[in-house]
């Protein structure tokens, strides 16, 4: 039996990468709000702390926010670029990596 598919079935390696880069990004966004991992306001450097307009706790739970729209967006289908209508998630994905 011969089955005609335009897209391929992804392969359990596909799988894989799609959860581990996919989770690793949302459960460190995720963390910014709860410092259970670390206390991320140390992780800025003084210098750049004077020149944000707001907290540095508050800076880093704004890049959290960041941080888990591009995990939801591996997750999901939004990363799927197309050529007529491009998805909002394949964009901001490099820049956190």
């Amino acid at each position: 039996m011969q089955t005609n598919r335009a897209i391929p079935f992804p392969s359990s390696a596909w799988w894989a990468l799609r959860l581990g880069l996919g989770l690793g990004p949302f459960l460190a966004g995720l963390d910014k709000f709860f410092n259970l991992l670390t206390n991320w306001g140390m992780y800025l450097s003084p210098w750049v702390e004077r020149l944000l307009p707001m907290s540095g706790g508050a800076f880093m739970r704004l890049v959290g926010v960041v941080e888990m729209f591009v995990g939801l967006a591996i997750l999901t289908s939004w990363t799927r670029s197309g050529v007529t209508s491009p998805r909002c998630g394949s964009w901001p994905s490099p820049g956190t990596f």
